[in-house]
């Protein structure tokens, strides 16, 4: 069994360290945020390409060939920043 003896003073100090570091974390919380807003865009940006080419695809302005080529490079340019969305999300939470 641990005991574990807390001062008065000790229990000021530890508010104080926990309130300066709240106080420290909102820059790059904010940072994380911006981050995370780009990401967003991007997301939907690469979104509204994959259905524009696949609105050409289907109005035929477009070949089969082409639409693949694009179509893999959205994918995977998607995937990417899907996969720092989840990471970007849980950094610095308070």
């Amino acid at each position: 069994m641990i005991y574990i003896f807390c001062h008065p003073i000790a229990i000021g100090s530890e508010r104080f360290i926990i309130e300066a570091s709240k106080v420290m974390l909102k820059e790059p919380i904010k940072m994380k945020n911006e981050r995370h807003g780009l990401k967003l865009k991007e997301l939907q940006e690469i979104n509204n390409k994959i259905y524009k080419l696949e609105e050409r695809m289907i109005n035929d302005e477009i070949e089969t060939s082409t639409y693949n080529t694009w179509f893999k490079k959205l994918q995977l340019e998607k995937r990417l920043v899907e996969r720092l969305l989840p990471r970007l999300e849980n950094l610095f939470r308070l």
